[in-house]
This record gives C-alpha cells, structure tokens and sequence, in this order.
C-alpha cells in the first residue's frame, strides 16, 4: 500500500493561504519551488501509483509539497509573521 501527502494545494481549503495577499508570500518562501501544489500535481502522483509504472513501488508515502519538507532557510513561524 502507498499513500500521498500533499502540501498546501490550491483548493477552496486552503484559500485563506493561497489567495491571501499578505500571507502567500511569505509562506511562499518556504517552498523551494516557489508555488502553491495544483489538484493536478496530486492526481498525476495517484495516477502514477495507480498504473503499472508503480508496480514495484510498495509501502511508501509520496510527499508533493514543492520541496517545503526538505528544510529551507526560513519557517512557517517566520512566513506567518
């Protein structure tokens, strides 16, 4: 079994993140890619462990946050002000 575990993505949730002019800047500087996850960047990752290509993959969660989880300078302390 595999699981995904996204970031923030941008969906309704989480648009008091997303669409938050103040915020999403500064929040923006903790992820290495410098953008928000799309609902697309998640189902291409389900879509990959749904098919063939994966069949060899076994008990491991994928993490599609743009890098955030690697550890960069800066913290969601720091992007929330």
């Amino acid at each position: 079994m595999n699981g995904v575990a996204p970031g923030v993505v941008d969906t309704p949730l989480a648009e008091l993140v997303v669409h938050n002019p103040g915020l999403a800047p500064r929040y923006l500087k903790t992820i290495p890619l410098g953008r928000f996850a799309q609902p697309s960047d998640v189902a291409k990752c389900v879509l990959f462990l749904a098919s063939d290509e994966s069949a060899y993959v076994t008990g491991h969660t994928i993490v599609i946050d743009g890098g955030q989880t690697l550890g960069i300078p800066g913290s969601l302390e720091d992007a929330a002000g």
